[in-house]
């Protein structure tokens, strides 16, 4: 399917923000949403005074950054597999 760029400009200009959007680039919507996830996240895990709940905050961290990491890998991919 490659070389849809040429042909779709517009459509790859979409395609590209909405991959910034999940990729959770500053001024856009992901990041917002996934910053206060973040926040509370370690709000919880600071304040908490049981063990069980600061775990499970910092569980829902690293979940969080496992799935960004593999977004930063795989979308861009997307992007030149579609249209380059």
């Amino acid at each position: 399917m490659g070389g849809l760029g040429k042909k779709m400009p517009g459509t790859m200009l979409c395609f590209r923000h909405r991959q910034r959007c999940h990729l959770s680039l500053p001024p856009l919507n992901g990041f917002s949403s996934k910053w206060l996830i973040y926040q509370r996240s370690l709000y919880l895990a600071y304040r908490s005074g049981s063990l069980w709940l600061g775990g499970l905050a910092v569980a829902c961290i690293a979940v969080l950054g496992l799935v960004s990491g593999m977004s930063l890998y795989c979308l861009p991919r997307q992007l030149g597999i579609f249209f380059f």
